[in-house]
């Protein structure tokens, strides 16, 4: 595992172009984003292409139950 693949970076966003700058800034210094459920619900899967085709990895973060404000966000 390189050390750079030991670093996750959340993604807080449903804004497609704030993941698109996050991205490009980060230069891949990180190989694992985490992609929530608020990103996927408002932009669709295609998000996940994009980051993909950046370079990273994406760990989905798919849960409802731990924090109410991004269920609330995603619902």
């Amino acid at each position: 595992m390189e050390p750079k693949d030991r670093l996750i970076v959340g993604v807080d966003t449903s804004d497609p172009q704030e993941v698109e700058k996050l991205c490009r800034e980060l230069d891949n210094s990180v190989g694992i984003l985490k992609i929530g459920l608020e990103l996927i619900y408002s932009q669709g899967l295609d998000i996940l292409k994009m980051v993909r085709d950046l370079g990273y990895q994406i760990f989905l973060d798919a849960k409802f139950h731990d924090i109410p404000e991004q269920g609330s966000r995603s619902c």
